[in-house]
């Protein structure tokens, strides 16, 4: 059901849990961030994902203002109480794709509610490669608008090599905006669907 994080008791589980087993490796990477990188801390990645089981990785712009501790949540997170996440939530849904399966990252970890700068998508495109090295089985990773997308390219020219079971897959952001028109809701939707046929078939 979207928009969980609403509630307070979800919000404290989501919380409590956030150094569990599976996803501890990357919530420890998130805290090193907010003392190492260029901002202050991103926000965690809740533990209803795969985290470190991760099989298709989601990759959008920046957190967003309900990923913030105080105003929203602390988490990225498809039961953040925005459209964009509501918009993920329904999508992963829509092709029985279990959060437990996929995680979402950002192609600018640290929150700064703009475009990110030429700089900034090099500083996240260095992370990404240590978020990659975290998921051994990743089989999908989506490029979730231009912003994903250009972050990609500069991993691309900074080495980043994936393995051969890892498809890419470029569509549209999963903001309101973003799918305003039916075209683009339907490449999106087109882009769910192909990931969802990849992680069915056997490797």
């Amino acid at each position: 059901m979207p928009r969980q994080m609403a509630s307070g008791a979800f919000q404290k589980a989501q919380w409590d849990a956030r150094y569990a087993a599976h996803i501890a490796a990357i919530n420890e990477l998130v805290d090193r961030l907010g003392t190492e990188g260029p901002g202050s801390r991103p926000p965690y990645v809740a533990p209803l994902y795969g985290g470190v089981n991760a099989e298709l990785l989601n990759v959008l712009q920046d957190p967003g203002p309900m990923t913030q501790k105080g105003k929203g949540s602390g988490f990225i997170c498809l039961e953040n109480d925005d459209p964009t996440a509501e918009n993920m939530a329904n999508l992963l849904s829509g092709v029985d794709i279990s959060p437990a399966r996929a995680m979402i990252w950002n192609a600018y970890p640290w929150f700064i509610n703009r475009k990110p700068k030429a700089k900034e998508l090099s500083d996240g495109a260095k992370v990404f490669f240590q978020i990659i090295n975290l998921l051994p089985k990743l089989r999908v990773v989506m490029l979730n608008g231009r912003v994903a997308q250009a972050m990609w390219e500069v991993a691309r020219a900074q080495g980043l090599s994936l393995p051969t079971q890892v498809t890419v897959i470029s569509t549209y952001h999963t903001s309101k905006r973003a799918l305003l028109t039916e075209k683009r809701r339907a490449h999106v939707e087109a882009a769910f669907r192909e990931a969802a046929q990849i992680l069915s078939a056997k490797i």
